[in-house]
């Protein structure tokens, strides 16, 4: 009869869920991103969600981490890179929000049912328990419902047009998460290069233009700086050692020297970067569809380029 241990098997049986859909999808090779967490959204998330009207107002970190897992699956990066990074890019909100909106849902529906009903008689109750100031479900709703600004619900008991209260609930919850999102890239300096060229939350347009997996992904790892260059890895461990150089010019790898600089994807830049460009912020920011799409096929085989360099030069 324990919550905690009723949603860590929730949690087991969607991460498996999750990896067998990840399994399929691999198969396929690209695929877009609607289609992904289409697929996501009605296979896996029913299993972490089940019984969400009882536990769906408490964050529970085990069940947020199968969503998680599945983004960073989709944008192929590690399971290290921050949560904020990978939700701003594909403009999904924690799981959270969608447990809250049932649980609230479910409390609705409890206020039209007739006394004869049970789950009307144990609501009751458990409203006589909340009174004696022992906290219960119906404690988390009343804080939720209060916490939101919509303490007037609580005290009907009752809302006029259901659907339109829900759709305005589900609303405050992502406003909120966006302001913590916004607090977060705006203060924390782990997101200093990110907000550069990120300023709203919302999925972005290269997902529906760069079609190819292969190129998508190295544009991916560009924008959240974890890159296998030498200024991705001082951002993340801060060391300073000769690995920040790079090989062949000994001099600071970061991206902008490795688009515009570097003399040893001279013939790749010239196929692919437009010049009237010098910095690659300018290109996420401003650029074309055009651009960002020959971006990520430079970045790809300037990447290739320099492991074939790399290991030539170790085998010399």
């Amino acid at each position: 009869m324990s919550v905690k241990r009723g949603v860590d098997a929730l949690a087991a049986k969607g991460r498996r869920a999750c990896m067998g859909c990840i399994k399929c999808v691999c198969r396929l090779s690209d695929v877009s991103k609607n289609c992904f967490f289409r697929i996501f959204d009605t296979q896996v998330q029913p299993v972490l969600l089940y019984a969400s009207e009882m536990w769906g107002l408490h964050r529970l970190d085990n069940v947020e981490k199968v969503h998680t897992l599945a983004c960073k699956r989709f944008l192929n990066v590690h399971l290290r890179v921050p949560n904020k990074f990978v939700y701003g890019e594909l403009g999904r909100h924690p799981l959270y929000v969608n447990s809250a909106v049932r649980c609230i849902r479910y409390w609705l529906k409890l206020q039209t049912l007739d006394m004869s009903r049970i789950p009307k008689q144990a609501y009751v109750m458990l409203q006589n328990l909340d009174d004696k100031g022992k906290v219960c479900w119906v404690t988390h709703v009343k804080n939720t419902l209060f916490s939101l600004g919509f303490g007037f619900v609580w005290l009907q008991q009752s809302v006029g047009c259901v659907k339109s209260f829900i759709s305005v609930f589900k609303q405050r919850m992502i406003d909120m998460y966006l302001q913590e999102w916004d607090g977060s890239v705006a203060c924390k300096d782990i997101f200093e290069n990110y907000r550069l060229f990120k300023t709203v939350f919302g999925s972005e347009r290269y997902f529906d233009f760069v079609e190819r997996k292969c190129f998508r992904d190295c544009l991916v790892k560009l924008r959240l700086g974890v890159l296998p260059l030498g200024a991705s890895h001082f951002r993340r461990t801060f060391a300073k050692d000769n690995n920040l150089l790079c090989t062949l010019c000994n001099v600071p790898e970061d991206e902008n020297h490795f688009i515009f600089d570097c003399p040893l994807f001279s013939e790749t830049r010239q196929k692919y970067i437009n010049t009237r460009h010098r910095c690659y912020v300018n290109i996420l920011r401003n650029g074309s569809d055009s651009d960002i799409r020959r971006l990520s096929v430079f970045m790809f085989v300037a990447l290739k380029v320099r492991l074939d360099f790399r290991k030539n030069t170790e085998g010399v």
